[in-house]
């Protein structure tokens, strides 16, 4: 990943720290909260867990907040663009609770259906994984908080986890556990990354050179903030050494005081050790607004909004979720011909909703399944009689008291519980705390009063329990330390004397103690419960903070006769027309803390499902799991529901997935096998837990690669997930090509998707790779294939769409461990499209080739050994011929002959070519005179001929642009590298390589920053001898902002790459006359901040046509940061009244961008241009035309609205867009002479047009209209584009397809006002 710009205000602080606040600052200071330096006002960090929401600092009973579908469920969607969207609301409700890093998401493998943890992870596929954690780290991160990428690495198992020692080899390792963090470093670029528990290798993973310094740091190139995992810091020195950076929570105690001596003995240097570490501190710092914000500022409460939006986004998130496995023809209900549904199985009245520890939340509410299948059915039909049976116990353990139970004056809820000095429960008391039930888990800040801190104490609970039914009631007692419970003032229960965890309390409690005893209805009974706080009874226990958790959980459950509960769901069944039976696990059965023991679903369970399937052969079962479990009674079910933890939507999700108010699109992430035996973890997983052993021993044969290399069938295949519709893939094939130089090239698999259903749906499309043969070859461990690619797409009845994956040769590489390096070997790779690993529809072959042994052209790059010996170099990059005839190693750089693929065109002619075309709209190289002069390097006059070959005939062309990206990337660090690399973003992004526009731009900015471009001393320093070039860098740095602008706003997947804190204080560039002419009048030009001041008083100075256009373009920026979250109705009246006098206070010598000699500014027509764009960007989310986009949305240059929002008045920005899109064509009439517009201004023609569309169909296709005229406008100009780059060509197709749709969309008496658009026949 790029590293982080250094910033000023970073080295100052760093500079000014004492050794005592640097070593304060590697610690928090409570349980959420990093130290604050008040000196140098530098405050708290607040982090917040977790992956399933926003929970705020109290780990039980906190604050509200949106819980959302757990994160196997959110894989099982398949859609990133949902995910994202997710990960707004995580986002979002992190900031309102004053936090600003959520501790999320968790990127570990399911690799085992007994993991206890399964439900926080995507699945078991790597390349999955990444993708969704991509997707909801993009969400989260665009809310202004910052995610963490956790648990880096192999945090895969909850037995024995903080003590377990994991032996993986090398190519496992990094193949399969590291490629989901590879992923998001690479992409999303999480602000922080939280360390494992686990040893691995020996070595637990915060402290190894192996793991964090060599694979995090050297190998992932993440220079970010690393924490400890709670209590997980295992050393003072190694830990820091290794780079973990920060131990949480704190107070601290590896660090603090024993990292001072640690230092002061010589063990840990100060330069090399503790400032890098406090310097990611402070970049985080920085990076979340901490460094500037407001000392005055308020806490913030924790207190969040309860928000529709949100509750609609985590209903669609679950309803996508949903997995039907099997349906022979009874769903989806029909309640106008039932005449009674009989509704059984606990799950239905008490949903598992979430997991547990890290991602348990307080939720707004929960809806359950039978509530919204009862409304929903009732609502479609009164007459429909439901009926409810449990079938079976809610729980595998007496549930908590809840409403039953009141603190001893019955005023609220709960238990009051008495804090004691000592383990006497004598003396006064100390402080008392309310619990609203009758769990009480000591883990968050001040749950433990402060004078007991680090004192023997000791704590009494008590209440009143009233129960509602006479009866014998089983209670149960759990606790960390020593308990007794007292039921009036009578011993019922004493566990003081226990020995052997479970994973309640974090891996510390003891298992229940139960006893038995009557109780009457309606009286009250005093319940006290007395515990002693003393260490948990482990052997080897490594971690700081859980032993020192103290908590007691008390339980009661009236007994109940269990076979009778199951006769009577059967009876109901039997009585039925369609049976519902909804089960699963739920926090007794999988959970944070510990590992499940087998497969089966927990208690009766199965004999249940069997017995209600054969009383009724219409039964629908409804699994709630976060795991694969056996299903033996899978051939007696009519219908099968795989449905997760979906949070509390989970029950609306259901109901209307069920009676086909919507479809089921989601496919399952892992693998369910028939049996345990089956799995490839079965013979490792959870290893030897009683000697802290683990091995890997599965390899790469990870979930369905083993049960595909093995031949085993499984239960249900990863991928698989059925819909009420059908689905036809034709048109399967493939475009592109891959390159073995270049692992970053990529092909495209396409195909067509047709519905030929009866409902519209939503399909999956999945694409998977063989690996190279030269494993296989080698002798190692291969599979068959492996995920490398999908697209869920949508599509109504009768109707087809177009998919285009890509599969990059990153995809296609493997790790020799032997040779300590990634390969990409050449051959040819099958590649398989279908719908699940198991239904393949088509078998295709990538090849890779192998590079030409010897060229015939020059080269842009030579080995070092050639150029030792003035001999020709070939060039090939795996090794040229005379190295390999010698057995020598090739070190390319640039060629200083090299010219590759260079016509029969003059180089002086090409040169020109590239200032009277290019030039104009992007003029940031020296004039070319001055350039000439200048003796640029070869690499640079290769890029501007590669860029003037786009101006001539297309015989003239090869496209060779990867091979001039190699010699660059080789150069050394100039400004004239950072140019190059500009260069190369901007025509690549005009070539339709929107992934290599954006790596070239963050590598030029990157560049930049490192030269100092940002800082106004690099030019200042060469004003006065060297004007030109001092010019020439100020221009580069606002092209580079200018760049970054547009490849947000108008690339699918474009995103701001500069973290901009403040505007750069750069100055402008100056005038064209000025600079053209080589005569540059002042070297002080205006700054940014000048152009803000004259601009707020509506001043006389009069800037450079440059200078407005990157007004502009902070503009856009601004608009499009307001379209990635809910902003004020204040902030949009302010955006938009910034717009409207942009253009009111232009001078008057700037408005005509045609000039009286008949050429137009490109420079001035660029500034209208994304001043149009930010009005459309920050009106389009508010505005009528969201509906459109199923039509529209697809020949978008960027995507549509993440965030979409709800206004007062929509029609007000539908106007406002419409003009927009109405001016953007407006600019396109100004001349008939496209040549020297930049690429960019085809998509901007592409959003204009995807707007007249949109308008066009709301309007309902009026005839004549002005609008056909744009949009005619708009694909003439595209048309003329496309003869010089290649992305006008197809925004051009990609529009006039959608004309096409939409003409076959509408009826026969409009379908004349679009026959002007189709193509002729």
């Amino acid at each position: 990943m790029t590293s982080d710009p250094l910033s000023p205000v970073v080295e100052r602080l760093l500079q000014s720290l004492t050794l005592e606040e640097k070593v304060a600052l590697l610690a928090g200071k409570n349980m959420w909260e990093t130290a604050n330096i008040d000196r140098l006002h530098i405050p708290s960090l607040k982090m917040t867990d977790g992956p399933a929401g926003a929970r705020g600092s109290k780990w039980t009973y906190g604050s509200l907040t949106t819980w959302i579908p757990c994160g196997v469920s959110l894989a099982a969607t398949f859609d990133p663009a949902l995910v994202e969207k997710v990960g707004t609301i995580l986002g979002e409700e992190t900031r309102r609770k004053g936090c600003q890093v959520l501790l999320a998401p968790t990127m570990n493998l399911s690799r085992s259906p007994l993991g206890g943890r399964n439900f926080e992870g995507y699945g078991e596929d790597p390349y999955l994984i990444g993708v969704t954690a991509n997707a909801i780290i993009r969400g989260i991160q665009s809310q202004g908080v910052g995610a963490c990428m956790k648990h880096f690495i192999l945090n895969d198992t909850e037995t024995r986890r903080f003590n377990v020692d994991q032996t993986i080899d090398e190519r496992t390792l990094r193949e399969v556990y590291m490629k989901p963090f590879t992923m998001v470093v690479e992409e999303s670029s999480p602000w922080t990354a939280m360390v494992s528990y686990p040893k691995i290798n020996g070595q637990h993973a915060d402290t190894s050179p192996d793991i964090l310094p060599r694979l995090l740091r050297k190998e992932l190139q993440y220079d970010r903030l690393v924490m400890s995992d709670w209590g997980g810091l295992n050393s003072t020195v190694e830990s820091l050494l290794a780079t973990t950076d920060l131990e949480m929570p704190g107070p601290p105690v590896r660090r603090g005081q024993r990292l001072l001596a640690a230092i002061q003995d010589g063990s840990v240097d100060v330069a090399a050790h503790v400032d890098p570490s406090v310097r990611r501190m402070l970049q985080l710092l920085e990076k979340t607004g901490l460094l500037n914000a407001d000392d005055s500022t308020d806490k913030k409460s924790e207190q969040t909004t309860d928000d529709p939006v949100f509750h609609q986004i985590a209903r669609e998130a679950a309803q996508n979720g949903l997995v039907l496995l099997k349906n022979d023809g009874v769903l989806p209900l029909q309640p106008s011909k039932l005449r009674k549904i009989a509704l059984i199985g606990p799950n239905a009245r008490k949903p598992t909703a979430g997991g547990s520890g890290s991602a348990a939340v307080n939720p707004f509410y929960v809806t359950t399944p039978e509530d919204c299948l009862r409304s929903a059915v009732q609502s479609a039909n009164p007459d429909t009689e439901i009926t409810y049976q449990p079938g079976m116990p809610d729980s595998l353990r007496p549930h908590l008291l809840g409403d039953k139970l009141t603190i001893p004056d019955g005023t609220q809820p709960g238990f009051q519980v008495n804090f004691f000095a000592g383990h006497a429960f004598e003396g006064p008391v100390v402080a008392t705390s309310l619990w609203s039930d009758s769990l009480i888990y000591l883990f968050s800040d001040g749950d433990v009063p402060a004078a007991l801190d680090g004192r023997p104490y000791s704590y009494q609970a008590s209440g009143v329990v009233t129960p509602r039914e006479s009866g014998r009631y089983t209670w149960s007692l759990a606790n960390t330390g020593q308990a007794k419970l007292f039921l009036d003032d009578e011993l019922l229960i004493d566990n003081t004397e226990w020995t052997g965890t479970t994973g309640g309390f974090l891996g510390c409690s003891s298992k229940d103690r139960t006893a038995s005893i009557d109780l009457e209805a309606g009286r009250s009974y005093r319940l006290r419960v007395d515990n002693v706080v003393t260490l948990p009874l482990v052997d080897a226990f490594d971690n700081t903070l859980f032993p020192r958790v103290s908590g007691v959980r008390v339980g009661c459950v009236l007994e109940r006769d269990e076979s009778l509960m199951l006769e009577q769901a059967v009876a109901s069944a039997r009585e039925a027309d369609v049976a519902v039976v909804v089960v699963g696990h739920n926090k007794d059965s999988e959970s944070e803390g510990g590992d499940r023991a087998h497969m089966q679903l927990p208690g009766r369970t199965d004999e249940l499902v069997a017995a209600v399937c054969a009383a009724n052969p219409n039964t629908v079962v409804v699994v709630q799991t976060a795991s694969a479990v056996t299903m033996p009674w899978v051939d007696a079910a009519a219908g099968l529901v795989m449905a997760w933890y979906q949070g509390q939507e989970n029950g609306e999700a259901l109901a209307q997935a069920l009676l086909g108010h919507c479809n089921f699109s989601g496919k399952l992430p892992i693998t369910f096998p028939r049996r345990l035996e089956d799995h490839g973890s079965n013979a490792w997983f959870p290893g030897e837990a009683a000697q802290d052993r683990n091995t890997f021993g599965e390899g790469v044969l990870v979930g369905y690669r083993h049960f595909d290399a093995q031949g085993i069938p499984p239960l249900w295949p990863f991928g698989f997930g059925l819909s009420y519709t059908r689905f036809e893939l034709a048109d399967i094939h493939i475009t592109g090509t891959l390159s073995a130089a270049l692992p970053k090239s990529k092909v495209l698999v396409h195909a067509r998707v047709a519905n030929a259903g009866s409902r519209d749906g939503q399909e999956v499309v999945q694409v998977y790779v063989a690996p190279s043969a030269q494993i296989s070859a080698m002798g190692l461990v291969s599979y068959p294939k492996t995920l490398a690619g999908f697209c869920k797409i949508a599509v109504p009845v009768g109707e087809s769409r177009e998919v285009a994956i890509p599969i990059p040769g990153s995809e296609l590489t493997w790790y020799d461990a032997k040779t300590g390096q990634w390969r990409l070997d050449a051959g040819k790779y099958k590649c398989w499209v279908g719908r699940s690993i198991c239904d393949i529809e088509a078998e295709l072959e990538i090849e890779n080739p192998t590079l030409p042994a010897v060229m015939d052209f020059t080269t842009a790059v030579a080995c070092l050994n050639c150029r030792e010996k003035h001999l020709k170099c070939d060039g090939n990059l795996t090794g040229c011929a005379r190295c390999q005839s010698l057995s020598l190693s090739c070190h390319f750089v640039p060629s200083r002959r090299g010219r590759k693929c260079r016509p029969a065109v003059p180089g002086l002619q090409l040169v020109s070519l590239y200032y009277l075309h290019f030039h104009q709209a992007h003029p940031f190289l020296p004039p070319m005179e001055v350039l000439l002069e200048s003796d640029p390097p070869s690499y640079l006059l290769d890029i501007m001929e590669f860029i003037s070959l786009h101006y001539l005939s297309p015989q003239f062309f090869q496209d060779s642009s990867k091979i001039l990206l190699l010699a660059v990337q080789a150069a050394d660090l100039t400004v004239e590298k950072t140019q190059a690399l500009l260069l190369l973003a901007i025509v690549q992004h005009g070539r339709q390589q929107a992934h290599e526009a954006r790596s070239c731009l963050g590598q030029a900015l990157q560049s930049a920053l490192e030269l100092g471009l940002d800082r106004r001393e690099a030019s200042d320093a060469l004003s006065v001898d060297a004007p030109f070039k001092a010019e020439s860098l100020r221009r580069t740095w606002w092209e580079i902002v200018v760049i970054d602008v547009l490849l947000a706003a108008v690339q699918v997947d474009g995103y701001l790459q500069f973290e901009m804190i403040e505007p750069p204080k750069v100055p402008l560039p100056c005038g064209p006359e000025e600079y053209q002419a080589g005569c540059i009048l002042s070297p002080l030009q205006p700054t940014f901040a000048d152009m803000e001041q004259n601009s707020l008083f509506c001043g006389d100075v009069e800037f450079s046509p440059s200078a407005y256009r990157i007004e502009a373009a902070m503009m856009l920026r601004k608009c499009l940061r307001a379209g990635e979250t809910h902003v004020t109705q204040e902030t949009l009246d302010v955006l938009n009244a910034a717009i409207t006098a942009w253009f009111h206070r232009l001078p008057s010598s700037r408005r005509p961008i045609l000039q009286p000699n008949g050429v137009l500014d490109e420079i001035m027509m660029q500034a209208v241009m994304l001043m149009h764009c930010a009005t459309i960007y920050l009106h389009f989310p508010r505005s009528c035309l969201l509906a459109f986009l199923p039509i529209t949305g697809r020949i978008m240059c960027s995507s549509p609205p993440a965030f979409v929002t709800t206004s007062l008045d929509p029609q007000l920005h539908t106007a406002k867009v419409a003009e927009g899109a109405v001016q953007l064509s407006r600019l396109a009439s100004l001349s008939a002479s496209v040549v020297n517009h930049t690429p960019f201004f085809a998509c901007t023609l592409v959003l204009s047009s995807v707007i007249q569309v949109a308008i066009m169909l709301s309007d309902g296709l009026h005839p004549q209209g002005p609008r056909q005229q744009f949009l005619s406008l708009n694909l003439g100009v595209l048309r003329s584009m496309g003869e010089t780059w290649p992305i006008a060509a197809s925004a051009m197709q990609r529009i006039r397809q959608a004309v096409i749709e939409v003409h076959t969309a509408v009826p026969c008496d409009a379908r004349p006002l679009l026959d002007v658009f189709s193509p002729s026949t």
